[in-house]
């Protein structure tokens, strides 16, 4: 080995060799991995007891093994880095490692008692522990899967520069597999630019016969298949079952292998008893992910707008695992999708919210004799049919952009206004176009307002108080007026058949009237004379 070598620090060479290609005065990378094991082995010489045996140990794991604070040990597979669960993994390496140095340790009396102290559990659990913090093995969450344009296959690397720059998706090419990517994802479908399936096309056009809203979803997968937020959408499979959405996302988490997963409900619902030191394996889920389904909320479910807003927004994730003691931090590398039958209650008037829906109407309802139960496993077998779909539709992205089509803005902006809870309000319980006289107060609608929102499950973080309620009527055109002392909202009453709403109306502006009488002040709400004023 040259003496450029050793006369740096592994680590050094560590931070090297994660580059794509190098070569430092001749070195190659073959040759800076053996460096590293040599400084390993020339440093555990100098040490003793477990110390000793973890750097003989790490010189035989450089490439092999990595530790990763907050996330624990991961050991190469050939194809990536896998989580290694319980440190099964790396715990037997050193096992093997200390097999192999007992001839060695015969004729060495010092290290033969340093390998004996670390056969014991306790004594694996030590050496082990001092490896996770050795250089060459360490690695920091930000280092893995780090190229957000690079995807793992079971047949190479890709690289979606090639497509970005305009290489057609069949024509990439295919890089083998190694540590250097610090990749632990991978698809399970392959790369294979002539896959076809005829199944899996003819299940598609029947699904999403509109052509538009087909070639929409294809590109929004696609872009998803990027390990950043290019596109910060939030885009709603949306219609009744029994129409091919499981079927759908069932497919393409089998063909993204663990590059896709299913989010748990609990990760958008809001969480009354959130704790910032609580442990979030939800969140942690979406570490390294590239397409995340949410499936099924509940009927009015009600969702966290505000996380909504920050896992589609690039801001950083902090999370923890249930029994890590350690927080990490990632940048957001998913694009979520919502797969359900209902459609979630949001705000109507978080316009942020409302700039990442996307509804894509699914509607198409399968007759009970063309439904096949063995679509799904079908399917499953065409999973590099799949992925070159999902790949076609990254090209076309890059090359046309994400475009709602017509369905899909008329789908939102319907799904919007049922959201709108004032809207849907004055529709079906009042009347516009009364004279000023006529009108009724802000007071007296946001009474029937609230047990409008009561009667029809509207969560009560959705249901607005009376300023707010009053702000989003003038909003939509009712302006405050005021004669005398009496302010009302112009053009604007409730409508005279509610008998039951009509006596709490009456008592509450006898109440505000009681008042009135009671300190000597006008009121602010309501007529002058009892009872109440309906047009017509």
């Amino acid at each position: 080995m040259s003496d450029y070598i050793f006369s740096h620090d592994p680590g050094e060479f560590h931070s090297i060799a994660a580059e794509k290609s190098l070569a430092v005065n001749g070195v190659e990378e073959a040759d800076l991995a053996e460096a590293e094991r040599q400084f390993l082995i020339r440093d555990a010489d100098n040490l003793r007891s477990h110390a000793r045996v973890a750097h003989i140990a790490a010189a035989e794991c450089v490439n092999k093994f990595i530790h990763v604070p907050g996330l624990g040990w991961y050991h190469w597979n050939g194809m990536r880095f896998v989580l290694d669960v319980e440190d099964k993994a790396v715990t037997g390496a050193v096992m093997r490692v200390i097999g192999n140095y007992a001839v060695e340790a015969l004729s060495d009396r010092e290290l033969l008692a340093d390998l004996v102290k670390s056969q014991t559990s306790s004594g694996l659990a030590g050496v082990v522990r001092i490896m996770s913090t050795i250089t060459s093995l360490s690695a920091q969450v930000e280092e893995l899967d780090a190229d957000a344009y690079l995807l793992n296959t079971p047949s190479g690397v890709l690289d979606f520069r090639e497509i970005e720059t305009g290489s057609d998706w069949r024509s990439l090419t295919v890089r083998p597999h190694d540590p250097k990517y610090r990749m632990t994802q991978i698809t399970r479908g392959a790369y294979d630019p002539n896959a076809y399936s005829e199944l899996w096309q003819r299940f598609i056009s029947t699904s999403l016969p509109d052509a538009e809203v087909q070639h929409y979803l294809q590109q929004a997968i696609g872009v998803g298949l990027v390990g950043e937020q290019v596109e910060h959408i939030l885009p709603i499979l949306t219609g009744v079952g029994r129409n091919g959405k499981g079927v759908f996302y069932g497919a393409l988490l089998h063909a993204l292998g663990n590059y896709a997963t299913v989010a748990s409900p609990s990760l958008f619902n809001i969480d009354r008893h959130a704790t910032a030191d609580k442990p979030s394996p939800a969140l942690l889920s979406l570490r390294a992910r590239r397409v995340v389904f949410m499936s099924e909320t509940a009927k009015s479910a009600e969702l966290d707008s505000a996380r909504i807003k920050a896992l589609s927004g690039n801001d950083r994730v902090v999370a923890r695992g249930v029994h890590s003691k350690q927080t990490i931090e990632f940048d957001p590398s998913h694009l979520l999708f919502l797969i359900t039958n209902h459609a979630p209650q949001l705000p109507a008037d978080d316009t942020a919210v409302w700039e990442r829906v996307r509804t894509v109407p699914w509607d198409v309802v399968v007759p009970p004799d063309q439904r096949d139960s063995g679509l799904g496993s079908k399917l499953r077998a065409e999973a590099d049919t799949v992925l070159a779909w999902a790949l076609a539709g990254l090209e076309a992205y890059f090359r046309e952009g994400l475009v709602s089509p017509e369905r899909v803005e008329e789908a939102t902006d319907l799904y919007r206004t049922n959201q709108d809870t004032v809207s849907n309000f004055i529709a079906e319980r009042c009347e516009d176009g009364c004279t000023d006289r006529e009108s009724q107060s802000t007071k007296v609608l946001h009474t029937d307002y609230q047990k409008y929102c009561k009667a029809n499950g509207v969560m009560r973080e959705h249901v607005l108080g009376e300023r707010d309620f009053g702000n989003r009527l003038s909003e939509l055109g009712y302006a405050s007026g005021k004669s005398g002392s009496r302010r009302f909202r112009q053009g604007l009453r409730l409508l005279p058949d509610d008998e039951e709403a009509r006596a709490e109306i009456a008592k509450a502006e006898g109440l505000a009237r009681a008042k009135a009488l009671h300190t000597g002040d006008s009121p602010s709400d309501g007529p002058k004379k009892p009872g109440i004023t309906y047009c017509g």
